[in-house]
């Protein structure tokens, strides 16, 4: 008799637990993690690009140049899609089209060479969100 009142008392709790997550407009449990911790989604783009890196290392080694740029423009843009942070998710996307550019370089499109410009670009915006993942804690290689 103990043990039913005591799990009618926990469900109970998890269903007003539930009920006041709901009223604040809550549907998922990213939402509460992001909630709980607001960096949660800058560590999440860093660490997908952390282990694009990793990935794209290994596949250099055995796949075309121009594969390891689709791959990482891929994964860059995905963690982009991933981040809060506007200025990381503008850097991100930066490196990605640079990607973008070097595999068409490498395949061959007609009419897209980097420019020197572009390449800059490119550099520094990886500088820049290499230098963001180090200072929250996720080391980019």
């Amino acid at each position: 008799m103990e043990s039913t009142n005591k799990a009618a008392a926990w469900l109970g709790i998890a269903t007003s637990v539930i009920g006041v997550l709901a009223f604040f407009g809550v549907t998922n449990f990213e939402q509460i993690q992001k909630a709980l911790d607001p960096n949660a989604a800058q560590a999440e783009a860093c660490g997908i690009v952390r282990d694009a890196h990793r990935e794209a290392r290994r596949r250099l080694l055995i796949e075309q140049p121009s594969d390891h740029g689709r791959y990482m423009e891929g994964q860059l843009r995905r963690a982009a899609d991933a981040t809060d942070d506007a200025k990381l998710r503008d850097d991100l996307r930066t490196t990605a089209d640079g990607y973008d550019l070097l595999a068409d370089t490498w395949e061959g499109v007609e009419g897209r060479k980097p420019t020197d410009s572009a390449i800059l670009q490119m550099q520094q915006a990886e500088q820049r969100w290499r230098d963001y993942c180090i200072s929250h804690g996720t080391t980019p290689w």
